[in-house]
């Protein structure tokens, strides 16, 4: 009789690569006086309309000189600075 090779599982060493964004990884901390909408947008607690409020604001009252300006912002409490403080800096030139 002849007998069937047994069937190997999986043998083909297929590897699972990962789905890449289209947007290149965010550098932390981000430039809140230039990031543009995707960075703000990539941060904690920070959507489209929180990051667009930002640029808004930015465009209307000047650079933020510090971050702590950033609770100005309409939308932007104490909680969501405190999630955020450590992933943003401002670069403020005269």
């Amino acid at each position: 009789s002849t007998e069937t090779p047994p069937i190997s599982s999986r043998s083909s060493g297929t590897s699972i690569t990962p789905v890449l964004s289209s947007t290149p990884p965010v550098a932390y901390p981000i430039n809140i006086n230039s990031a543009p909408l995707s960075d703000l947008e990539s941060l904690p607690g920070i959507g489209p309309t929180k990051a667009q409020q930002i640029i808004l604001y930015r465009q209307e009252h000047g650079p933020f000189k510090t971050i702590m300006d950033l609770q100005n912002v309409p939308g932007i409490g104490t909680i969501t600075y405190d999630r955020i403080k450590d992933l943003i800096t401002v670069a403020y030139t005269p």
